[in-house]
C-alpha cells in the first residue's frame, strides 16, 4: 500500500480511503433487517434464564448425544411449564383488570386470537352490486363449462333387459334351510343371518 502525500491531513485521508476500499472488498458492509416485536408480559427474567439454560443443555446434548439428553429434557420441560404458568398468570391478571368491562374483554380476546375485524368485501359498492357481480361471475363460469361440453355427444345408457319379479312362490321350511346351509360359513355379529343354530 503506497501513499504519497505532503500534508498529514491528506495522508490520513488517503490512508482511510485505502483501508475502506480493502475492507469493502474483503468484508463488505451487510445490511440486515431485524424484526423488533413488543416484549410479551409473561416473558420475564426467570423464563429467559430457563430458556438460556435449556438452549445450553440442548447444545451439550447434540454434541455429546445420550449422556446429556435427560438433563436437556428436564430443563426443556421445566422451561415449558414455567412459560405456560407465567402466561396463564399474566393473561388471568389482565382479564381480572377489566372488572366486567365486556367491550375491553372482547377486544382483548380478538387481539389474543389474532382475528382480523376488517371487512373483506370491496369498498364503495353496495351489497346488491356485489351480489350481482358474484351471480354474473358464476353464470359465466357455468356457461363456459356448458360450452366446453357442447361438443360431446349426449350420453344415453344401453337398454338392458331386466327381469321383473311379478310372481312369488312360498318356500317350504326345507327349502329355506337348504338356502341357509349353502350360505358362506364366514360370519360376524353384524350379519342378518347367523350361521349358528
Amino acid at each position: 500500500m503506497s501513499i504519497t502525500a505532503d500534508k498529514v491531513d491528506t495522508f490520513v485521508e488517503q490512508f482511510e480511503d485505502k483501508i475502506c476500499r480493502i475492507l469493502d472488498k474483503h468484508a463488505p458492509y451487510i445490511e440486515k433487517n431485524k424484526i423488533c416485536r413488543a416484549p410479551k408480559p409473561w416473558f420475564n427474567e426467570n423464563v429467559l434464564e430457563l430458556k438460556r439454560k435449556t438452549r445450553k443443555l440442548e447444545h451439550m446434548w447434540r454434541k455429546y448425544k445420550q449422556d446429556q439428553f435427560e438433563l436437556f429434557k428436564n430443563a426443556r420441560n421445566k422451561y415449558t411449564f414455567e412459560l405456560n404458568a407465567e402466561k396463564q398468570r399474566s393473561l388471568s391478571q389482565k382479564v381480572i383488570d377489566f372488572h366486567g368491562d365486556s367491550i375491553k374483554l372482547y377486544k382483548f380476546v380478538s387481539e389474543l386470537t389474532g382475528k382480523n375485524t376488517d371487512n373483506p368485501m370491496p369498498e364503495g359498492e353496495s351489497d346488491t352490486a356485489i351480489a350481482e357481480n358474484c351471480a354474473d361471475h358464476f353464470l359465466d363460469k357455468i356457461n363456459k363449462i356448458r360450452d366446453a361440453h357442447a361438443s360431446f355427444e349426449k350420453f344415453t345408457p344401453d337398454h338392458k333387459e331386466v327381469p321383473c319379479f311379478g310372481m312369488f312362490e312360498e318356500l317350504t321350511q326345507d327349502e329355506v334351510k337348504k338356502i341357509i346351509n349353502h350360505l358362506q360359513t364366514k360370519s360376524c355379529k353384524l350379519n342378518a343371518l347367523q350361521q349358528q343354530y
